[in-house]
């Protein structure tokens, strides 16, 4: 015979312990002979652990987590890409359910209980098991109120709403939305956009609700790729419009292209549609020409998310095979194929190195190949090296998408990657770590320093890392941290 007795109260001062589990309990029998089991199994397993409630639980805000080490945030390879491989997490059952004429009363309870502070949670689990029943529940309330989205909804929509623990996936979310923040606020755009009421992406936003890399985007476009533009391109620091706007959702059209909405003022509207490498825009939109239009890009960028979107099982093409670049025999799409072999053996940052020189080929191509008038591959090679355009190409009803990579930039040959790496040149016979958001590209011609996030150049071997990157970063002329 088994029955269940609730564990002794937990002194107030307590709040490390978590909030008590059911335990089982068996009644002491009279003294008898004791009678040992026939047999006796070969492997014996380990009974698993309960899930508890914990007792400090976390409640969000717009501040950053102090639990989270610094160091720990100092050495991140993807530095605003945020790593996405969160770890798998197991839910169980709410287990010593109240009696069946309680039962009406739980929701209510638990709603009720989902504002209780977190110091008070575990006492109001002893008084009964409705209570109990309800505190475990109030975290599908917690996480409605705070995480709602579309990855919420998966996830409910695989376990019963009513029966099962949530609280082991709500800590990972809070773990999650604490991490980027501390990431966001270590960086050197944190420091020059610092979180507050002028916060350029909406507050949800942080929370990625309906993808895992909503964030990441909207940091790249608004915070990063923006800024790029206005610093290098036009504008300057002083520039008026750089930081007008605030992202308030991100949504990813197909792999590689996502659509960004940025609020100007409570009627105003702007929707931008870019690249997921280096949040390149394709087109921009407001809100009133958004709505007659479906996607509005050029035909050749319509029919590749078409085709991307469409159902078919046949593999779909990445972005980069529709790359036209020159002597295939040495690189592969632009990079070359004896430093892709080299680097395979150097696990995570091999990855992360590839990935970067992606970005960087994908920020050399010609500007027709995203936008403005369509040209083929042959067209932008006559056009990038000043002659003459000769016979206008024929207008097909689907229009092939080309991304021409140039090869020659008078009088040297650029654009194609020799190399990349993450660590300074060589000087006096050191090579000391690059600052976090840099990364050196060798290419036949000369060194570049590049933006790690999106692959876009602020420096060359000769004059070094610009001087206005060099204020915004934070680094020396060589690309590294200063104070190192």
């Amino acid at each position: 015979m088994k029955f269940v007795l609730p564990r002794a109260a937990v002194p107030a001062t307590d709040i490390r312990s978590p909030i008590p589990p059911e335990i089982s309990v068996k009644p002491s029998l009279a003294p008898s002979k004791v009678v040992k089991k026939r047999f006796v199994p070969l492997i014996v397993h380990p009974k698993k652990p309960l899930q508890t409630v914990p007792a400090v639980i976390p409640i969000p805000n717009s501040g950053v987590s102090p639990s989270i080490v610094k160091s720990s945030i100092s050495e991140i390879s993807y530095y605003l890409d945020f790593p996405l491989t969160l770890p798998p997490i197991s839910l169980s059952t709410i287990t010593l359910p109240p009696p069946l004429s309680q039962r009406k009363r739980v929701p209510r309870f638990s709603l009720l209980l989902s504002r209780v502070a977190k110091e008070d949670l575990r006492n109001c689990v002893l008084v009964s098991r409705t209570l109990r029943y309800a505190a475990y529940l109030s975290a599908s309330d917690r996480l409605n109120r705070y995480f709602t989205g579309e990855r919420l909804s998966a996830m409910q929509a695989k376990y019963p709403k009513m029966m099962i623990n949530m609280w082991p996936y709500l800590e990972q979310r809070m773990r999650e939305l604490f991490d980027r923040k501390q990431i966001y606020v270590s960086s050197f755009l944190g420091r020059h956009f610092p979180m507050g009421a002028n916060n350029p992406i909406a507050e949800h936003l942080w929370t990625s609700p309906d993808h895992e890399r909503q964030i990441v985007i909207a940091i790249r476009l608004f915070l990063l790729t923006r800024l790029f533009f206005q610093v290098s391109v036009g504008g300057g620091k002083d520039g008026k419009d750089w930081t007008e706007g605030r992202i308030v959702d991100a949504q990813q059209l197909v792999d590689e292209v996502w659509k960004i909405t940025v609020r100007h003022s409570a009627i105003s509207m702007e929707s931008f549609y870019v690249l997921e490498s280096t949040c390149e825009p394709l087109a921009a939109t407001t809100d009133s020409q958004a709505a007659s239009l479906e996607v509005p890009v050029r035909a050749d960028w319509a029919a590749y998310i078409a085709h991307r979107a469409s159902t078919s099982v046949l593999p779909v093409p990445r972005l980069l095979d529709y790359l036209n670049w020159t002597n295939h025999e040495e690189y592969h799409l632009g990079i070359s194929r004896l430093w892709l072999k080299r680097i395979e053996s150097e696990g995570e940052t091999g990855v992360m190195k590839r990935l970067t020189s992606e970005r960087y080929i994908l920020a050399c191509v010609v500007g027709n190949s995203l936008s403005g008038r369509w040209m083929s591959a042959t067209q932008m090679a006559q056009d990038f090296a000043g002659l003459a355009e000769g016979a206008p190409a024929r207008v097909t009803a689907n229009p092939k998408m080309n991304l021409f990579l140039p090869a020659y930039v008078a009088p040297l040959q650029h654009h194609h990657v020799e190399s990349l790496h993450f660590t300074a040149p060589v000087r006096a016979g050191l090579r000391r770590p690059l600052h976090t958001a840099l990364a050196v590209v060798q290419t036949p011609g000369r060194e570049y320093f590049i933006l790690r996030d999106n692959g876009m150049q602020v420096g060359c071997e000769e004059d070094g890392v610009a001087a206005v990157w060099m204020d915004i970063l934070g680094c020396d002329n060589s690309g590294v941290a200063s104070g190192v």
